[in-house]
């Protein structure tokens, strides 16, 4: 492969793996095909179980089809996890929804929810131009995140969110980028950047919300402002007030 090749292959690879699909062993099992994209409920254990693992099944058969070309492996991959992050940031935004309670946090779900609705249809086009089966239903695994998620109460639940949706799009953005300079293909070139704007638009969305809840951001992750930073030795100010005391400088004596 070529030195750009590799390099979209591993952003693709390393979202898709960190939206959480399970590996299933079972290649056999056919997915449902009949469930409109998006509309699984995650507070339906037993039907969205079954989903989650259909899904996982299909989106490691079509991992093990790209790999035989690896020619078209990255643009399919990049489409793919594309997919799969899409629906995430759709369903949970809808989650948000239902339960948020801060005005400025429901503004940036409704926000996402149509934008990324307008962008599944794009996806969609694509993915048919080139051969890709679009998944059906979240991962198993997230499925169960949203599970989650959704039984925090109300404040605890837009926090999650707001430093999800930081994560999630930093990567988003890094992905389309560089579909938009390295793909292959003409579709998936195009698709990614008509699509990057948007994404750019969210990413700075999500901050002014980090912002506003007194969420610090740190590259590509969002951590409460009382929370830890791992490797720093020490935390940030919190809303009591305390701060880490920072050590003093010795002045010069004087001459």
């Amino acid at each position: 492969m070529t030195k750009r090749t590799n390099a979209i292959l591993a952003l693709a690879a390393s979202a898709i793996f960190s939206t959480g699909v399970l590996l299933a062993e079972d290649p056999k099992q056919t997915p449902n095909t009949n469930q409109p994209t998006g509309q699984n409920q995650p507070g339906q254990p037993g039907q969205g179980a079954q989903q989650g693992e259909q899904s996982d099944q299909q989106i490691v058969q079509q991992m093990r089809q790209f790999a035989q070309d690896p020619a078209t492996a990255p643009d399919k991959l990049f489409l793919l996890n594309s997919a799969i992050s899409n629906m995430w940031e759709m369903q949970f935004s809808q989650q948000v929804m239902q339960k948020a309670q801060t005005e400025q946090v429901k503004q940036l779900a409704q926000h996402l929810i149509s934008d990324h609705q307008q962008a599944a249809q794009k996806l969609q086009q694509t993915a048919q131009q080139l051969g890709i089966q679009v998944p059906q239903s979240l991962p198993q695994m997230k499925q169960e995140e949203l599970r989650i998620f959704s039984s925090l109460p109300a404040r605890e639940l837009e926090q999650q969110y707001v430093s999800s949706m930081n994560a999630d799009h930093a990567k988003d953005v890094a992905c389309f980028h560089a579909a938009s300079t390295m793909s292959q293909n003409a579709q998936v070139k195009q698709f990614a950047t008509e699509t990057l704007p948007k994404l750019q638009e969210h990413r700075q969305m999500v901050k002014q919300a980090a912002t506003a809840m007194g969420i610090s951001t740190h590259g590509d992750e969002a951590i409460p402002a009382a929370g830890h930073i791992p490797g720093s030795g020490g935390t940030q100010g919190n809303n009591s007030g305390t701060e880490r005391t920072p050590t003093p400088v010795p002045k010069p004596d004087k001459q």
